[in-house]
């Protein structure tokens, strides 16, 4: 299973943050991520961990901190893990 801090560097990295400025409590607004950004994050995420996070409970009003996104990066993480 991928930890914590490896989701959160995927998160980042997927994000295009800057690093200094990437913590779990930065806003995605904050670091200058816009709608259109946060859907290629999303699919870039989605490609790299082989899962899909809209299929869950999820909505892109849930993506609104760097945290936000790491927890339902895991949560999709988690039921992809019980699913096979």
């Amino acid at each position: 299973m991928i930890n914590e801090d490896a989701i959160f560097q995927t998160v980042v990295r997927a994000l295009a943050a800057p690093a200094g400025q990437a913590t779990p409590e930065a806003t995605l607004l904050s670091l200058g991520v816009s709608s259109m950004d946060l859907l290629n994050s999303i699919f870039v995420i989605e490609s790299e961990l082989g899962i899909n996070l809209l299929a869950g409970d999820a909505d892109l009003d849930d993506f609104q901190t760097v945290g936000d996104t790491v927890r339902i990066v895991r949560q999709m993480l988690e039921r992809a893990a019980v699913a096979s």
